[in-house]
């Protein structure tokens, strides 16, 4: 079967966020869908690897923040490559915190919606959270960042814990392990600096 057919379905990239007592934490999620209307419900599926997953199933509370196209990829880096239990992901960003507590970022952020867990099913290595939508608005007129944009314009790759995660065919060349982007050259110069995250030549592995 070819996988790449999956890159044809229509997403966006968002950042669910939670707080379960003291900490919080948050995970980039490429699935994310309204189901309902009245009430306005919203299902989003999430690793059980996710350190977010686990506490999100004992608070109950979340908020979803929609990326636009103008997010940095160091933002995605930071909530979409980097483990809640190594670091504090919100330490480094202007943030707020929803009426039902759940922090979300301000910048480069479409619109946000933040609810409570009314539900769920488990699918696998996902957990599907069916989440009524208590608060909502929009935070710029910025367009909303598609996976297909992602990819083929951001260069990015997704995480092994996102459900469209898939194994890389084999190439020649080096891999930025921050933010996934291959460098298809025989050798790195000394002071070459990946183009997406702006990392340093130390952070490549070679393919």
């Amino acid at each position: 079967m070819n996988k790449k057919a999956l890159h044809k379905l229509s997403s966006g990239l968002f950042l669910l966020s939670t707080k379960n007592g003291a900490q919080t934490n948050g995970c980039i999620i490429n699935t994310v869908m309204q189901i309902s209307s009245e009430p306005v419900l919203l299902t989003a599926a999430v690793s059980k690897n996710n350190l977010t997953h686990d506490l999100l199933l004992e608070s109950k509370i979340c908020a979803i923040s929609v990326l636009s196209e103008e997010i940095p990829m160091d933002t995605i880096r930071r909530f979409g490559f980097q483990s809640g239990r190594e670091a504090d992901k919100f330490a480094a960003f202007a943030h707020k915190s929803a009426q039902n507590g759940a922090p979300y970022i301000m910048q480069n952020i479409s619109a946000y919606f933040a609810g409570t867990v009314v539900n769920t099913v488990d699918a696998g290595t996902h957990t599907l959270f069916i989440i009524e939508v208590t608060e909502m608005d929009t935070l710029t007129e910025e367009t909303p960042l598609t996976y297909a944009y992602y990819q083929s314009v951001k260069k990015g790759t997704s995480p092994k814990n996102a459900p469209t995660y898939q194994a890389e065919i084999a190439q020649k060349g080096y891999r930025c392990s921050i933010c996934g982007y291959i460098a298809e050259v025989e050798e790195l110069p000394a002071d070459f600096v990946c183009p997406v995250c702006k990392q340093p030549r130390e952070v490549f592995v070679k393919l």
